[in-house]
């Protein structure tokens, strides 16, 4: 009976190294993993760094990007208000150029009608 005792106590020891081994493993691969999940959120930190410099960047330009539209859109109106008045200005200049050239036109055809008239 001591042999099978023997045998089981062998057994038992092999079994019992085979769990140490497997144990050492699982610690090992644990340790493994808090290092990764360690460096993972360092990476994260980093990345969550730059999400903010480039989220800040695009609203810079959302904010250039208004005032460039809103500066075109001003120069704009007063561009136009500038032509308006240029051109109402030049209508009265060929209105008053129409006012002479027909007056001295009338005034010639009544000097010729007089001087017609007197022969």
């Amino acid at each position: 009976m001591a042999e099978p005792q023997q045998a089981d106590i062998l057994q038992l020891r092999q079994e019992n190294v085979d769990m140490k081994r497997r144990i050492e493993k699982l610690e090992d691969n644990d340790a493994r993993h808090d290092t990764d999940i360690r460096e993972l959120y360092k990476a994260n930190e980093g990345t969550k760094v730059y999400v903010t410099q480039i989220l800040s960047s695009i609203q810079n330009l959302e904010t250039k990007l208004f005032q460039l539209v809103t500066n075109l859109t001003s120069s704009q109106d007063t561009e136009r208000k500038a032509e308006r008045r240029e051109r109402s200005q030049s209508a009265l200049n060929w209105i008053g150029f129409s006012k002479y050239v027909i007056g001295a036109t009338i005034g010639v055809l009544i000097l010729y009608l007089f001087q017609q008239g007197g022969k």
